[in-house]
């Protein structure tokens, strides 16, 4: 969800889960101006927007009680096995693990990006 966000959506298909449900992301470090129109783009599309690994946005939680105010306009939520697991530090570790407790996710992804960061993350408990 950044500046280019709307124009890719409406130029191109996205690719999605089952022709449902979007995977989005916001930027690492704020929460764009325009996220709720964003949300309802992806809405108006005919899309579910699901918010990848929300444990990992521990700035942008603090605003406004982000994660509730985006589940009102539709949001769901994919958690990061990794984050889960430790490997984006002790904050991202701590919230998936509060999220995953009060049944927040809805799926759990990687974000792996290619293999060798596949490898890379720790799977096995």
């Amino acid at each position: 969800l950044d500046n280019q966000f709307s124009e890719q959506l409406r130029r191109y298909t996205p690719l999605t889960y089952d022709g449902t449900h979007l995977l989005v992301e916001l930027p690492q470090y704020y929460l764009p101006g325009a996220w709720k129109d964003m949300i309802s783009a992806v809405r108006d599309r005919g899309y579910i927007p699901v918010l990848a690994h929300p444990e990992r946005y521990g700035r942008i939680l603090q605003q406004e009680e982000f994660l509730q105010l985006a589940r009102q306009e539709g949001v769901k939520y994919q958690g990061n096995v990794g984050s889960l697991k430790g490997f984006y530090g002790k904050s991202a570790a701590a919230l998936a693990q509060t999220f995953r407790t009060c049944q927040l996710y809805e799926w759990w992804g990687t974000d792996s990006h290619n293999i060798a960061m596949a490898n890379r993350i720790p799977l096995k408990t």
